[in-house]
C-alpha cells in the first residue's frame, strides 16, 4: 500500500458505534449510529489471490477501503459510508513509512 495515491481517498468514512440517543420529539431512546471520527478513505480492489484465499472461509467482505495509517481505528468500531453501515472484519496495517495506509475489510452490517 505504499504507492496508494492520496487522490484516491475520495470517500468520507465515519467510524463510530451504535448508541441509544434520545429522540427530541418523543423523549424515547432510539438506536442510532454515532460517529467518533471521520476520515478520508478510498476503495481498494482485492487481488484474485486475496479473493481465492477467502473462498471456503467464513470471512465475507462487502467492501475494502484504505485510510491513512495512524488513525485510532479498531475492529470494535462500525463504519458508515454514505447511508450504509459496515462492521470491520479485518484491518491490515502498514507502518513501514511516513505515508503508509491501513487497508480495512468491511462487511455490510446485519447482512443487508
Amino acid at each position: 500500500m505504499k504507492d496508494y495515491k492520496l487522490s484516491r481517498l475520495n470517500l468520507r468514512a465515519a467510524f463510530g458505534k451504535v448508541e441509544s440517543v434520545e429522540n427530541d420529539m418523543t423523549g424515547d431512546y432510539d438506536e442510532e449510529f454515532v460517529p467518533k471520527v471521520t476520515l478520508w478513505a478510498g476503495d481498494v480492489t482485492n487481488t484474485i489471490a486475496q479473493q481465492l484465499t477467502n473462498l471456503g472461509t467464513d470471512r465475507t467482505t462487502t467492501r475494502v477501503i484504505a485510510v491513512r495509517h495512524g488513525n485510532p481505528i479498531t475492529d470494535k468500531l462500525l463504519v458508515q459510508i454514505d447511508n450504509d453501515v459496515y462492521s470491520i472484519t479485518e484491518i491490515n496495517t502498514d507502518d513501514s513509512s511516513v505515508n503508509s495506509f491501513d487497508v480495512i475489510s468491511l462487511k455490510l452490517k446485519d447482512g443487508k
